[in-house]
């Protein structure tokens, strides 16, 4: 609980479904993929859920750490 806590006042970005796109032409394995997460909802929500909600931490965790990198090479003066 304490990490949840503190990742709700750090300055990782965390991505938001209103940045979805829902209008553009999505390819079919992806309506595929949508409709096994919401079967897997329906079978077994608190598993399911938790398991989705920390894979959502995670890319985030993942996504500073790789931006970070990016920012830290191009800082890095030529000699």
């Amino acid at each position: 609980i304490y990490l949840v806590a503190l990742l709700m006042i750090s300055t990782i970005r965390f991505h938001s479904l209103k940045e979805l796109n829902v209008r553009d032409r999505r390819p079919f394995w992806m309506l595929l993929v949508a409709v096994v997460l919401l079967v897997a909802v329906a079978v077994n929500p608190p598993v399911v859920l938790f398991t989705l909600s920390m894979g959502y931490i995670a890319w985030a965790l993942v996504e500073m750490v790789l931006t970070f990198r990016k920012r830290r090479v191009k800082m890095r003066p030529q000699a």
